[in-house]
């Protein structure tokens, strides 16, 4: 179904882990995911503790992810609240996660492999896009975000995903953007005051 691309491969493989995985303990959708998912990801050049670790990772984020979402369950009935709706909420706050394991194929540095400055480099601009994945999904980094600025910490993290010096500067520059929009002075409606970004 992939046509032997990788991209569409890791979604298939992503999408295949949070079915299989979902209402299994942690060793039994390892085991799973290990025998089904794993080898064909390796055989498309996707290193195998990254192959491993990716399929591991939805299989166990499943956990958050509806209709199951065993979690989510949990949650809901300790909150006394709706477990859709607290479902929905963890994914929210979890967005980042469901990137993570993307970085590991596409950032072999995040498994400590390469040289000491690509890792270092890796970990560095990997963690910068977590923050503005995070920032993007839930709305909200120093002040209230816009939603073209929710869209281009969205794009500043997709971008920083994928290991390299001119996907690296492009995300952090996209971040920068938001950074320094939201510092300038702009108009209060109620009162005509010019105000900062700051609260």
């Amino acid at each position: 179904m992939s046509g032997g691309h990788l991209l569409p491969a890791l979604i298939l493989a992503m999408l295949g882990s949070i079915v299989l995985g979902m209402g299994l303990p942690t060793t039994a959708a390892y085991i799973i995911m290990a025998t089904l998912g794993a080898p064909a990801l390796i055989k498309m050049g996707v290193l195998p503790m990254a192959a491993h670790l990716y399929v591991f990772y939805f299989a166990i984020i499943s956990a958050i992810t509806p209709p199951v979402a065993l979690a989510a369950y949990c949650g809901a009935a300790i909150a006394e609240a709706n477990v859709n709706k607290t479902a929905y909420a963890a994914m929210k706050v979890a967005a980042a996660g469901f990137v993570v394991p993307y970085m590991f194929v596409y950032s072999p540095q995040l498994l400590l492999v390469g040289t000491t400055f690509a890792i270092l480099q890796g970990i560095v601009t990997a963690t910068i896009g977590v923050v503005a994945l995070s920032a993007g999904a839930i709305g909200f980094m120093n002040t209230r975000l816009a939603l073209w600025q929710r869209g281009l910490l969205v794009g500043s993290a997709l971008t920083l995903i994928k290991g390299g010096i001119s996907t690296d500067l492009l995300g952090l520059a996209l971040l920068a953007v938001v950074v320094l929009t939201q510092h300038v002075k702009r108009p209060d409606k109620a009162t005509g005051v010019e105000v900062t970004g700051k609260k």
